[in-house]
Order: structure tokens, then sequence, then C-alpha cells
């Protein structure tokens, strides 16, 4: 049970993401919005957001770890 709980913990701990961020133009031209493009590299598994919250949420979750304060 041990050795389970160390592997996992070592496996999240080596969580690695690719983030990226751009403006995207609305209708509004003062007005543009952040969108980011998240892949978590170890599994290749990507993932659009539309706000900042959820990419703290869902990189947390894919490491396990809680973002800093």
């Amino acid at each position: 049970m041990e050795k389970e709980q160390a592997a996992r913990e070592h496996a999240q701990a080596r969580a690695s993401f690719v983030i990226r961020l751009w403006l995207e133009p609305r209708e509004n031209p003062g007005d543009p919005q952040w969108r980011w493009h998240v892949q978590q590299v170890q599994t290749g598994e990507q993932v659009y957001f539309h706000r900042l919250g959820d990419v703290l949420r869902y990189v947390e979750l894919k490491s396990g770890q809680p973002s800093p304060s």
C-alpha cells in the first residue's frame, strides 16, 4: 500500500503542462478576451479554457497539487 501511494505521489509530482494564451478579438474591438490552451505533456490531453480560474483548477486536478497562494 505504501509503495502504491509513493508511486502515485511521484507521478503527480512529475506532471508537466504546456500552457498557451492569446487575446481573441470580440465584436467590440476594445474588449478582447483571453483564451487558454493547456496540454498535459504526459498524456497529450488538450483542453481549451475561457477563464484563468478554470485553468488553475484543471492543473490542480491533473497534477494532484494545489495551486500556490
